[in-house]
């Protein structure tokens, strides 16, 4: 029984503040306020964050969490008393930052908590499209800020004192590859999930919505133009479902409700098609770098190659990775031990092996069942628009940590967690 009720202007007051917290995660993940290597931000937003679980948990208490979002927080549980464990006694290093990095950490799974509840409050109360448009203005802004702002050499703050002091070459190729001021596999993470959003207005909407059509359009740019091999790859299999999502739905071809966006679909496909026809001249137009990385995401999608030049050396880090795995399997070697690797200069670059290597081969297939459970209830979502939302964004995160190591160190991602475990609550019959 419930002991209190929400009103829709509560629901109203909550919008107004996540829209602030969120255009701070959103211009924070590569520096627009500030830069992704050197977060002032950081000791102004983990106050806020801890306000805004103890704001929402106010009005959503009541609501039981789901077996699923239990079993995630069992599974945080689990990894941090085996990994804590392991660092000690296998890989314990003076030098490694542990408590900023467990503070990063539990800053970044506060944010599973906010959303999780956040989306089960909207979702209960038949408001979760309110959340979503917010979600879709909020990337849509931070979108055009990261195409315009290379474009009219507005420099973010901090950015220059962050690359004298912190930045890498391969990051500073990176970012002349791009023309963007940001980390490009994250920048492309963002363009997704982006367009994610943009996709599920689409179908939510009868008539044509101009705002989900540019935040499309412009999400697909911005993750093509980020030359991250992960994001063009997950955009061409984000489109793909999108156009068979539609194009399956029997009321798509005979329903007048469907008109405008039978309009808009073939309106884009034959776009669609006449930049595939000028694509080639696109491409003489890219330097060397950007050539090559284009060549990659070609071999990995038509060629199936998955070797040292098309993930660019990760193959090889894997590798490594695998041998630590080997040499330590049921315990693992330790919290933030995968995370850099002095041998190959860089961390293991997959979620996954970070898994399996810091924690052992149990709490590695405790993850990767989550994941299948998580997929399943999404799949099991009877709204169409909220359906493909949920496949999208499961398809995004999971395809971009293969690639990836800090999914619990990046609040992006864990909002994402957060809205996806929300899926889940109604499958538990309370």
């Amino acid at each position: 029984m419930e002991v209190q009720i929400v009103e829709e202007k509560v629901l109203k007051q909550l919008l107004y503040i996540f829209s602030l917290y969120l255009g701070i995660l959103f211009l924070n993940i590569g520096g627009f306020f500030t830069s992704f290597y050197a977060v002032n931000l950081f000791y102004i937003i983990v106050p806020i964050s801890v306000l805004l679980s103890l704001f929402v948990g106010r009005y959503s208490w009541y609501i039981p969490s789901s077996s699923v979002y239990k079993l995630f927080w069992g599974f945080i549980f689990v990894y941090l008393i085996v990994s804590l464990a392991s660092f000690f006694l296998v890989s314990i290093d003076e030098n490694y930052p542990l408590i900023y990095n467990l503070r990063t950490f539990g800053y970044s799974i506060i944010n599973v908590y906010i959303f999780y509840r956040l989306s089960i409050l909207y979702r209960k109360y038949g408001k979760f499209e309110l959340l979503l448009v917010l979600l879709g203005r909020i990337s849509f802004l931070a979108m055009l800020l990261t195409a315009l702002f290379p474009l009219f050499k507005i420099v973010p703050i901090d950015y220059i004192k962050a690359s004298d002091s912190l930045m890498t070459l391969a990051h500073s190729y990176n970012i002349r590859l791009t023309g963007f001021y940001l980390n490009p596999n994250l920048t492309g993470y963002v363009a997704n999930i982006s367009l994610v959003f943009a996709m599920s207005l689409i179908i939510y909407k009868q008539r044509i919505n101009l705002f989900a059509v540019s935040l499309f359009l412009v999400s697909i740019y911005i993750s093509i133009r980020s030359f991250s091999k992960t994001a063009i790859i997950v955009t061409l299999i984000l489109t793909m479902l999108f156009f068979l999502f539609l194009l399956l739905k029997k009321s798509f071809w005979l329903s007048s409700l469907y008109f405008q966006r039978r309009f808009l679909v073939f309106s884009a496909l034959s776009l669609g098609l006449f930049l595939l026809f000028k694509s080639a001249s696109w491409y003489q137009s890219l330097d060397e770098g950007q050539k090559q990385r284009i060549d990659q995401v070609f071999s990995i999608v038509y060629e199936a190659e998955i070797n040292e030049k098309t993930t660019t050396h990760r193959s090889a880090i894997w590798d490594v990775g695998l041998n630590k795995i080997r040499n330590s399997p049921i315990i693992g070697n330790g919290f933030g031990s995968f995370d850099y690797f002095p041998e190959k200069g860089q961390g293991i670059h997959n979620m996954y092996l970070k898994i399996f290597g810091e924690t052992g081969i149990l709490i590695g297939l405790y993850y990767l069942f989550l994941h299948v459970l998580i997929f399943f209830t999404v799949f099991s979502e009877a709204k169409s628009h909220l359906k493909f939302l949920g496949l999208g964004l499961v398809m995004a995160t999971m395809i971009f940590n293969f690639s990836n190591h800090n999914a619990f160190q990046t609040p992006i991602i864990s909002m994402v967690y957060g809205l996806l475990l929300s899926f889940s609550n109604h499958h538990d019959k309370y």
